[in-house]
């Protein structure tokens, strides 16, 4: 290897050591030397690598290093923007599961208040009480609102109950449908005037662009003429009124509906006005 420009050629062999010591030492010097091949036992790998000098010693160099530190970075770079997208896409799936799963729990709780109070609102009855004198109905129902008995209350069960349902505005100009219970457990509604703890409050719908009450009862012209002399019931003609005070007409409605933005929610009621003021008059007789 005098010139850059010479070839070389290097073999390597595996050989197996002979008792010929002398023979050994000479085929190493010789194979060294580059003169000659020497083949001696089994061989098992052979490099061979030509070329001039100074570019053979390049093309090592070049093998050995392996990544470059400009080829690391991007690789690292690719792995990093790789990374970052699957982040976000797994970002975005949880928030659109989070979103979702609040609808529905918010959907839940939505028809669990409607199936309770739905509950309260079928268990009306006709409830009486003392009223100037006289018994008369537990019921008053108004343009915004109504007030009942019920014997299904929400936040109370096993005792009656006096419930109110109302509509309230929002400040965004929407309505919501309100449900407030004072039980009757611990003390039982025997007059009119009787003042009550509202203690439980239950807002039952909202963002609803309007809320309109109606009662199914009887007409003001039958009201008077429903029992003839000989104590009979008369035919009763039944409509839709705005207003109901039960205390003033002694008759309890069959129906009451919530209309809430266009869906008529209608709840009848237990129809005992007759029997009940029948009832009532026989008592007044006897005392």
């Amino acid at each position: 290897m005098a010139s850059d420009q010479s070839t070389f050629c290097i073999t390597t062999k595996y050989y197996r050591p002979r008792n010929n010591v002398g023979n050994n030492l000479s085929a190493t010097i010789s194979a060294l030397s580059g003169q000659s091949d020497l083949v001696v036992g089994q061989p098992t790998t052979a490099a061979v690598i030509q070329g001039t000098g100074m570019d053979s010693t390049k093309r090592i160099r070049r093998v050995a290093a392996g990544f470059t530190l400009v080829e690391l970075l991007i690789a690292t770079s690719i792995l990093l923007v790789v990374l970052a997208t699957a982040m976000y896409g797994y970002q975005l799936y949880q928030a659109q599961w989070q979103r979702n799963l609040s609808k529905i729990d918010s959907g839940f709780q939505q028809l669990r208040r409607y199936d309770l109070v739905s509950t309260a609102l079928h268990g009306i009855v006709p409830y009486m009480v003392m009223s100037n004198q006289q018994q008369s109905f537990y019921f008053l129902g108004r343009t915004e609102g109504f007030t009942a008995v019920t014997v299904a209350p929400v936040f109370n069960p096993g005792a009656p109950a006096v419930i109110r349902v109302f509509k309230e505005i929002r400040p965004d100009g929407k309505y919501q449908l309100v449900y407030e219970e004072a039980s009757l457990a611990e003390a039982p509604l025997v007059r009119a005037q009787q003042q009550l703890p509202f203690a439980h409050r239950l807002v039952v719908s909202e963002d609803q662009l309007s809320i309109e009450f109606a009662y199914y009862t009887e007409s003001a012209l039958d009201i008077n003429q429903r029992i003839d002399d000989a104590g009979n019931v008369l035919k009763i003609n039944y409509q839709w009124l705005p207003e109901h005070d039960a205390l003033i007409q002694r008759t309890h409605p069959i129906l009451v509906s919530i209309n809430l933005s266009g869906f008529n929610w209608q709840l009848p009621v237990a129809e005992r006005t007759q029997s009940l003021l029948k009832r009532s008059d026989q008592s007044q007789d006897f005392i």
